[in-house]
């Protein structure tokens, strides 16, 4: 927490961390506060390609008014970006834990934020927002996780979304448009994957190279929670 500790934010978890070699910078992203009226999305974005470096670090409310309750909490964050966008995908539940309410998108001009600017071009995509996201649970939007686009001139951005590993189905949605106001959201239509379905992996089973020497000693197995299309 003293990485992020500018933002006043407490309680962070799921971090996330992703480089993008086109602009040179680190992206960052985590959530805070679960399960309160505090409950917060954080970004955070590198000064230089040094990732040891200076970071510029940002809050936004992740049930924000004037037209939400503020009566839920953001977990499990997903970060993706394209030549200019970057997308925070979260997991929306109640204040109990007990029910996912919808899929939210937090979508920030790229441009601005390596500009160190980006609070006034936030666009939000949920029930209560001016352009609702309609990203319900039977329509992916569980877990729809935006891209690492590895272009310099790409302007759509794309989420995928799991839907089922023996059904060998998953969504393709996309965002186009520009900020601010211009953004439109394109859930995409159920699509099989041809060649049949997937094992769907769980547990401590997925290989890594050795430690290196000084380490703890043995070879710890990396955790598998899903498909991860």
């Amino acid at each position: 927490e003293v990485f992020w500790a500018p933002t006043g934010a407490t309680g962070l978890f799921d971090p996330r961390v992703v480089f993008d070699p086109y602009n040179n910078r680190w992206l960052l992203a985590a959530v805070s506060n679960a399960a309160t009226v505090a409950s917060s999305i954080l970004v955070g974005i590198s000064n230089t390609s040094d990732p040891a470096g200076t970071y510029t670090l940002f809050t936004f409310d992740a049930d924000p008014g004037p037209t939400d309750a503020n009566d839920e909490w953001a977990d499990y964050p997903m970060i993706g970006f394209n030549t200019d966008k970057v997308a925070i995908s979260v997991n929306m539940f109640n204040f109990a834990g007990t029910m996912f309410t919808e899929g939210r998108l937090l979508v920030l001009d790229y441009p601005l934020l390596r500009g160190m600017v980006p609070v006034a071009s936030a666009s939000y995509f949920h029930s209560g927002a001016a352009v609702p996201s309609g990203i319900s649970l039977a329509n992916g939007g569980f877990c729809m996780h935006p891209v690492f686009t590895y272009s310099s001139t790409e302007l759509t951005l794309y989420f995928v979304s799991h839907m089922s590993s023996a059904g060998a189905m998953y969504r393709l949605t996309r965002l186009t448009g520009t900020q601010p106001g211009g953004l439109t959201l394109t859930i995409g239509a159920s699509t099989i994957r041809p060649g049949g379905g997937w094992v769907t992996l769980s547990n401590n089973l997925l290989p890594q190279a050795p430690e290196p020497p000084g380490g703890i000693g043995g070879t710890a197995e990396l955790e598998a929670q899903d498909a991860q299309i």
